[in-house]
This record gives C-alpha cells, structure tokens and sequence, in this order.
C-alpha cells in the first residue's frame, strides 16, 4: 500500500486493520475496517466478516488485537513501520449468521473497546448501500498478516450473487492485485473510496492472479439478513435514521495536545464544545512539539 497503487487511498487506508482474534483454543487472522455512521461522531464501529468472528464467545472478543499502520513505508519494505499501534477487546454489535450456514453476505460488526487514539492517524472509511456496480476500485487488506497491501480491479463488478460481488484484479505498476487468508473481512471500495463490500473468499493467489474473489455486498449488510437490529448495519451506522444511501469517511474527532509543548498567555478556542473541528488563535506563542 506504500507503493505507487496506494497514493490516492491514504486515506481509505488508514481505517484499514490486522485483526488478530480469538475463537475458543485458536487464533486466526483477519482484516477489516472503520466505518463511520451518520452522526460522524467516530464511535469506534468496526467492519469484518461473520465467518472471522463467529466462533468467537463474549469473552473471546476481549483479547481480539487491532493492528492499525501495520505497513511498510517504502514499496519495496517488507516489514511494518508500527507494530504498536494497537487497540485490543471489542463488543458484538451485529452480524449474520454466513459463518454456521454459508448463507446471507458474510458481515461482522463490532465496537471496540477503547477509542483509536488521534496519534494513530486513524480513518473512518465511508461507505455506500448503492446497488449501482462500481467500474473500478480497490481492496486493502492484510493477506496472510502480512503488512498492508492493496489489488486493483479496472473492470466493473459483477452479481455473483444477490448477496457478493464478484471480482477480478488487474496488474499494476509493482505487481497484480489477489488476495490471501487473512485478507477475509477487508474492505472493497468503489471509484469514490467508499466501502461497498467485505472480502468472504475466493481463488485468487500469487499462482492465479486472474481468478475471482468475493466480497459481501455492504448493501446487503445493510438491512437484508433480517430484521432484528443485530442482523443489520443500519441501526449502528444509522443512529439518526436519516437513510442516506453513502456517507463520506472522516478523519479522527480530536487531537492530542499532550504532543506539544505551547508557551502562550492569550489562547482562544472555538468553537465550544467542538464536535466536527475546532480553531486556535494563539497571539505571539511559542510552540515546540516533541
């Protein structure tokens, strides 16, 4: 993703992350994302796979770790710049049941535990419950647990299913886009960066580029798997109910102040309380950060 593929997805990637979870005895690894809601408030609301999750008990959830900036600096690095940026426990909030039946579009929500610190640089991906195919995007994931990558799709989508989207990766400049175990749960985004699926499964690998892989359809996430409001995103993503059919990502609610060291007798902030930005005017300050 530090290569030349990701440039105009800096964004969409920071709200990308490695999951390393717990079901019973075992550990796996999965992908997934932030997901932003309507009231852009960034409740700490995160996007995987039910086949990732449920296996996992209440408890279970408690020592699931995200990894978030678990990437390479440099496209041709092979190790992660951050192994510490780290949130760990979460709460159910919905899902289907795909992982027990192999029906329905293979979503996984939950709510972690603690805010993702402001330091960490994170994004809460928009999305989109269009329906419309998108005629190009991208899919970052972890594959394998590997750090982070991104494959490139230039061709539209097509139904695979009522419930997945259908997709072939194409090469780029530093190689061709597939995916791996570990990649379950990541997200699919469309030609305006927002998150239309959640990576299920497919055939594509290093030795079969040209198959297809599929992705559950954030639409059909949204209100299709039944009508309880564990079943769906839309009670979560949607608190206000104002039905909107995307929203955009947004950037994390505050910044940490404790980075900097501010000599100043004349500060004004407004507006108060902030929720979406806040200005400061500062009046002959010094300010050194460190």
């Amino acid at each position: 993703v530090a290569c030349s593929e990701g440039d105009n997805w800096t964004n969409q990637k920071n709200g990308v992350a490695r999951i390393y979870l717990r079901a019973g005895s075992n550990y796996y690894l999965c992908s997934g994302s932030l997901v932003n809601n309507t009231n852009s408030d960034c409740t700490p609301y995160f996007l995987t796979a039910d086949h990732c999750g449920y296996e996992s008990s209440t408890a279970d959830l408690n020592y699931w770790i995200f990894y978030f900036n678990y990437e390479a600096t440099t496209c041709a690095g092979t190790s992660p710049q951050f192994t510490s940026h780290t949130v760990t426990g979460c709460t159910f909030v919905a899902s289907d049941n795909f992982g027990s039946t192999n029906s329905g579009s293979d979503f996984y929500l939950v709510k972690l535990k603690y805010n993702v610190p402001a330091s960490y640089n994170p994004y809460y991906n928009g999305w989109s419950r269009s329906t419309s195919v998108s005629p190009s995007g991208v899919g970052i994931h972890h594959p394998n647990g590997d750090i982070k990558k991104i494959s490139t799709y230039q061709n539209t989508l097509s139904s695979a299913y009522s419930t997945h989207w259908s997709v072939n990766w194409v090469a780029t400049a530093n190689g061709h886009g597939v995916t791996e175990g570990g990649s379950s749960g990541s997200p699919l985004f469309n030609n305006s960066g927002k998150i239309i699926g959640t990576l299920t499964s497919g055939a594509s690998d290093c030795n079969h580029t040209n198959l297809e892989d599929y992705y559950g359809k954030f639409s059909y996430h949204w209100a299709s798997n039944g009508s309880t409001s564990d079943k769906q995103l839309k009670p979560w993503l949607d608190p206000n109910n104002s039905n909107p059919t995307e929203i955009n990502g947004r950037g994390a609610c505050n910044t940490d102040l404790n980075t900097y060291n501010i000599s100043q007798t004349n500060i004004n902030l407004y507006p108060n309380p902030a929720t979406d930005y806040i200005n400061i005017i500062l009046e002959d300050s010094d300010i050194n950060s460190f």
